[in-house]
């Protein structure tokens, strides 16, 4: 199967330059299978900046690749949202990567195989090319969490056509306190709170509704035994939050043997520990990013 490449840009014109630069050494990378989304200003004084960033795109990118350069300011949300359906109703899957993301050789290799591996089982929602920094231990190169990931994913059509972002079944976690327990992964992190903050228009976050999407549906998610991302983002940078926070490690490690499609509950145990404890510091984080939208 072919499948494709979408990588969604703004104003971060070195990110840019560093996350095309990883993708383009990952193995098997084709241009053809590249498409890319820049958005267009938000403010008059991101216009000199948009334009640097169009200017890498230009010099980096192969006459194969597709550009899409928006006029507008679509935003993220947006911008996800329309790329995915586009990619995945011409192609059948799609694999995102943003602009601040750094990827192993071994993302894309990993991301087509993953593809193809669960390309007929409806419970795998999504494929994450990022994992939490947890030591593991597995017989498995990857294995099954029930959480959706926004750093460097892939999905399939028939998984997207469950996508609702309008959030018209979030009224079911509203009435069931036992339902919004299991969706905040047994109270280690506030995604509740983020989907209610979406409701409310404080945020416009793609990612929280698709959690959703995939909570509600039952779906799980495949992830790698150990990063295959870094996110150079949390620099001061981003558009919605900042922070000296680095992600910044990586496994060049391939991935061969691949489980069979069920939730593997001894990580997610040690995942929902991680974020207990993380969860403090995120929250704060989450709350920073709020403040600079107000």
């Amino acid at each position: 199967m072919t499948h494709p490449i979408a990588f969604f840009a703004y104003k971060r014109h070195e990110h840019t330059r560093k996350a095309l630069t990883a993708l383009q050494n990952n193995i098997g990378f084709d241009p053809s299978l590249l498409h890319i989304f820049c958005d267009g200003a938000r403010k008059l004084e991101d216009v000199p900046l948009v334009e640097q960033t169009r200017k890498v795109i230009r010099e980096m990118v192969s006459s194969d690749s597709t550009i899409v350069f928006r006029d507008e300011n679509w935003g993220l949300a947006k911008s996800v949202i329309a790329g995915a359906d586009a990619l995945t109703e011409r192609f059948g899957t799609v694999i995102v990567v943003e602009d601040d993301l750094i990827t192993s050789p071994q993302f894309l290799s990993y991301m087509y195989r993953g593809l193809d591996t669960y390309s007929e089982d409806d419970r795998v929602m999504q494929i994450s090319g990022y994992m939490f920094p947890v030591d593991v231990e597995s017989a498995d190169d990857a294995f099954f969490l029930p959480m959706t990931t926004s750093w460097g994913w892939a999905t399939w059509r028939h998984a997207w056509d469950h996508f609702d972002p309008s959030m018209g079944k979030l009224s079911l976690l509203d009435g069931s306190k036992s339902l919004r327990h299991e969706f905040d992964l047994l109270g280690s992190y506030p995604y509740y709170r983020m989907i209610c903050d979406q409701r409310e228009g404080r945020i416009d976050s793609w990612a929280i509704r698709w959690y959703l999407s995939v909570f509600l549906n039952r779906g799980i998610t495949l992830y790698p035994k150990a990063s295959l991302v870094s996110n150079i983002g949390f620099d001061g940078t981003g558009t919605h939050c900042a922070s000296k926070r680095t992600f910044s490690v990586f496994s060049d490690s391939n991935i061969n043997r691949f489980p069979s499609a069920a939730l593997n509950t001894v990580i997610t145990r040690q995942v929902i520990d991680h974020l207990r404890h993380e969860n403090q510091w995120w929250w704060k984080l989450w709350r920073r990013c709020l403040a600079k939208l107000a």
